[in-house]
């Protein structure tokens, strides 16, 4: 299993990662953009490409321990992205332990990068700037593959909550057909399992009898968001509730009472 990655993380066991393409629209293949260069450059291009086919083996044939690896990365930058590749390759394999990866705000590889690449410059979304999943390291990090973990599972999660009105689709993120599934309400189990995660993590304000579990479930019919929101307004009414019952105080309305003429 070790030894198989180059320095940009991909494995010579699998296709390339990014063929050659057409394009309908414009009528030409995705290399198109070698036109613009003379044989020299493209010539210089290729030499850099082919830096990358080294391999982690070479320079670190026997490590013992995954610790080693990762440390062989932080030393060198060169290797660092075959060395995460690596780790995750043994940890995918391992009947040493259980194995979770993951991923959080999966939309936001679909954003430009600070990286620039005349092979984007025509496409309007990006404007010269490469998208995260054309990064050798992040494409691999996003690929579907957790049911390859041998002891283990792999979770993705999108994430909305730094953006305006936006509504993220599984076509939006390219997401494979069949992997997308609407959940639909928590039964009532699984809402009071959830209810008491939130109490162990401290993000409730407050433990719920066993009567209010069943009441919240049956009034948001297991819909989570609802749920939250039922809740967020009854604790704003409350502190409503509270500033109008003290708020004026009768001493207050005394001192500012004008006097009579």
């Amino acid at each position: 299993l070790y030894g198989y990655l180059n320095l940009a993380g991909y494995d010579e066991r699998n296709p390339p990662p990014v063929v050659r393409e057409w394009d309908p629209r414009r009528k030409v293949w995705s290399d198109y953009w070698k036109v613009h260069f003379s044989a020299d450059q493209l010539e210089a291009m290729e030499t850099v490409q082919n830096k990358f086919n080294l391999k982690l083996i070479k320079s670190l044939p026997t490590p013992k321990t995954l610790h080693e690896i990762a440390s062989y990365g932080v030393a060198n930058n060169l290797y660092s992205s075959v060395c995460l590749v690596e780790i995750l390759e043994q940890l995918y394999h391992t009947d040493q332990c259980n194995v979770m990866i993951a991923l959080d705000d999966y939309n936001e590889w679909f954003d430009k990068s600070q990286y620039l690449s005349y092979r984007h410059a025509f496409k309007k979304d990006y404007k010269q700037h490469i998208p995260p999943y054309d990064i050798a390291l992040v494409r691999m990090l996003m690929k579907f593959d957790g049911h390859l973990i041998r002891n283990g599972v792999k979770i993705a999660a999108t994430s909305q909550r730094h953006y305006f009105n936006h509504v993220c689709k599984p076509e939006m993120i390219k997401f494979p057909v069949g992997y997308a599934v609407e959940i639909g309400g928590l039964a009532l189990n699984d809402f009071r399992n959830a209810l008491q995660y939130y109490n162990m993590s401290n993000w409730s304000f407050k433990e719920f009898a066993e009567w209010e579990v069943e009441a919240h479930h049956m009034m948001s019919q297991g819909n989570w968001y609802h749920f939250q929101q039922s809740i967020q307004n009854a604790l704003l009414l409350k502190h409503q509730s509270c500033l109008l019952y003290t708020s004026p105080s009768p001493r207050d309305a005394k001192l500012s009472r004008m006097p009579s003429s």
